[in-house]
């Protein structure tokens, strides 16, 4: 099966033609693109994870993976606010300034540690 993150244009111009959702989020519209010759794929490398979450138990395990990497790296998993410092589109003092609006917790403390960060 194909597994991945998957995007579709609003409009497939399929003719009219319906897609029915295949296990594990493999659709026809899959097959269509790759016929038409439109369907790109990008292959993750390392230090990328594909979690499921379509179940209780895969929900909870992707959790627990999470919690785990977080602690064990000192590091948040996909935090906006960090990425948009780490990345340029905003500056410190706009970090700071979004952090003094949060209620105190661990996201924010976080943050907090972050903003005081010397760049």
């Amino acid at each position: 099966p194909m597994l991945g993150y998957h995007t579709f244009s609003h409009n497939p111009d399929n003719g009219g033609e319906s897609y029915r959702l295949i296990w594990r989020v493999e659709t026809d519209l899959n097959l269509t693109y790759l016929q038409r010759g439109q369907l790109s794929v990008e292959v993750l490398g390392r230090g990328y994870a594909w979690l499921d979450a379509g179940t209780h138990e895969s929900l909870l395990q992707a959790s627990t993976f999470i919690q785990t990497v977080e602690e064990r790296q000192g590091m948040m998993i996909s935090c906006p606010e960090e990425i948009a410092y780490r990345m340029g589109f905003i500056n410190q003092e706009q970090l700071r300034w979004l952090v003094e609006r949060m209620n105190t917790n661990s996201y924010s403390i976080y943050l907090s540690q972050l903003v005081n960060e010397v760049p």
